[in-house]
């Protein structure tokens, strides 16, 4: 088969699935009670999640040490370091203080000091593993039985974390609890999204993410009630198990019911689901028009399809010109898909990169810990509801410029104040938080910018692809923070110019609110070709240097771009 049928089956699959989807809407309406409910049910799923991501940096505080057989104590952490270069110490004593850490748990001090951030890209290379096989598992078994089997495996390694005391075995369970908790979480939020539909995907889609404020915040009270971080993780284990209740309050995502031909199984839940949104009963005559409707419409594309069969062969120009591969290919074959694909790759690499940098190693720009990791969850709150009002109103690619503008202008501004020249360094750490404000933003708005940009065959892909890129982000983050050791706020400084570096990327992607979506990859390739920021610009000094000289005003030739 040439490409181009492939390309025109693929359309077709795509669309049946766009069909089931308005099947959905039309039974049960955009928003209701019945989807109220059951997303504020999947939102709780965010919060052990982030127990499990944004622990670390609380759980792993450096202690004052030194040698169990070298007198010295006292020393600063350089000098008891360099004090048993020659004779290698196998054994540590640490600082009486606030608990027991994993840094003093399996002495991550000295030689050893690197294994820490070796745990952070091991984590997210469990994250980057889930993001590819996520897909098939919930395309293939359904989103609540792949849903569920992860919460089982979640469950499972987060339990047997309590009883790890080898570095190595806990660099494992972190490997498969990463993939399991992205996972689940990656599919719950996809359920989310196929059963609202409208402004609500934006504002439910972005709303969800309070719950994962809610665990983020909690960190802090909860290593404070548990100091000993194996304590502090059994209090962030026990809700865990509670997530498989879902198998009874959670039903099958009715567009996946839909697309897998279970028409009767969706019908009962959609029925339910419009009852209690206070919509008449799905009559049996009702339904039968809309699976007729509906596969009418798959059949008018299928039938699309095959006439543009004979048309290929018919005419090799026609071939050639409109032949467009789908899936991962489709990404990078043609000018302007390769184009964007590239740029938003790069920008979701350093949002996460600046995001996780800045979360995980709370303590660099100076402050307390504690306050300032505090501080970086509860600015993502109201980070949510500026995200959603940005969206709605004024679009995605000015307030993705000004977010990746205001992070980037913030990271350099703290890493440009001088350690110790203000009490407890707090312009730095008010810098830092509108950085991570301004960061948390930036991710809002991509997952809806990055969704639109792409065509219909393609969006599953380029938004997976986008995500990778993220996961990527966040296990380069840790080799960045290894440059405090030739300046505590070099880290800072680097996210901070790669912030601005994506900016300016973004500016040369086209807007798509209050646009027709492209729903083939040749529609794709043409859309918004020459709408970049700075074409609107360029455009907009034309339009002021017109209306000048209509109004007998002179423009000079350097005012026309």
């Amino acid at each position: 088969m040439c490409d181009k049928c492939k390309y025109k089956e693929s359309d077709s699959a795509s669309q049946y699935a766009a069909n089931r989807v308005s099947v959905v809407t039309q039974t049960i309406g955009h928003i209701g009670r019945w989807q109220l409910e059951k997303v504020a049910l999947l939102g709780f799923i965010f919060v052990p999640f982030s127990w499990h991501v944004m622990a670390y940096p609380l759980l792993s505080q450096e202690k004052a040490y030194w040698c169990s057989q070298d007198p010295f104590q006292g020393e600063d952490i350089d000098d008891a370091c360099q004090s048993v270069t020659e004779d290698f110490c196998h054994d540590w004593d640490f600082e009486e203080g606030h608990g027991i850490t994993l840094q003093e748990d399996f002495d991550l001090v000295c030689h050893n000091a690197h294994l820490l951030s070796l745990r952070q890209i091991i984590f997210f290379l469990g994250m980057l593993v889930g993001c590819l096989v996520t897909g098939y598992f919930s395309d293939t078994f359904g989103r609540k039985a792949s849903m569920l089997a992860l919460i089982v495996v979640w469950n499972s390694v987060a339990f047997f974390h309590l009883f790890a005391h080898d570095f190595r075995i806990l660099l494992v369970l972190q490997f498969l609890l990463a993939f399991a908790s992205n996972s689940a979480w990656t599919i719950s939020w996809v359920w989310i999204m196929e059963v609202v539909s409208g402004k609500w995907k934006i504002i439910l889609g972005c709303g969800t993410f309070i719950y994962w404020i809610l665990g983020y915040v909690s960190i802090p009270i909860i290593v404070w009630l548990f100091p000993n971080w194996r304590d502090a993780w059994m209090a962030m284990f026990v809700p865990t198990p509670f997530l498989l209740l879902y198998c009874f309050v959670i039903p099958e995502s009715p567009v996946w019911l839909l697309s897998n031909g279970r028409e009767d199984e969706a019908k009962v839940i959609l029925q339910t689901a419009a009852l209690k949104n206070g919509r008449s009963p799905i009559s049996e005559k009702r339904w039968q028009k809309l699976m007729q409707d509906n596969d009418l419409a798959a059949t008018d594309n299928d039938r699309d399809f095959e006439a543009g069969d004979d048309t290929s062969f018919s005419s090799s120009s026609s071939s050639t010109s409109s032949s467009t591969p789908s899936g991962l290919v489709s990404l990078v074959k043609t000018p302007n898909i390769r184009k964007r694909s590239l740029i938003l790759f790069a920008i979701w690499f350093v949002c996460s990169l600046t995001y996780y940098g800045l979360s995980l190693n709370s303590g660099s720009i100076g402050g307390d810990i504690n306050i300032t990791f505090t501080f970086y969850g509860l600015v993502e709150l109201p980070s949510i509801f500026i995200s959603i009002l940005s969206l709605l109103t004024a679009g995605r690619r000015i307030p993705l410029i000004l977010f990746m503008l205001g992070a980037g202008l913030s990271c350099i501004g703290a890493a440009s104040i001088p350690s110790g020249y203000f009490t407890g360094n707090w312009p730095s750490t008010a810098l830092g938080v509108m950085g991570k404000f301004c960061v948390s933003s930036c991710f809002h708005v991509l997952f809806v910018y990055s969704s639109e940009i792409y065509a219909t065959p393609a969006r599953n892909t380029g938004v997976s692809m986008c995500s990778l890129f993220a996961r990527a982000g966040g296990m380069i983050a840790p080799f960045v923070e290894q440059l405090r050791v030739l300046n505590p706020f070099l880290p800072v400084a680097v996210f901070g110019c790669c912030a601005i570096i994506a900016a300016f990327a973004a500016s040369f992607l086209p807007e798509t609110k209050n646009k027709v979506l492209p729903q083939t990859i040749e529609e794709s390739e043409s859309f918004g070709d020459t709408d970049t920021l700075w074409n609107v610009l360029s455009n907009f000094n034309n339009e002021s240097c017109q209306s000048f000289l209509e109004h007998g005003e002179g423009c000079s030739s350097n005012d026309t771009i």
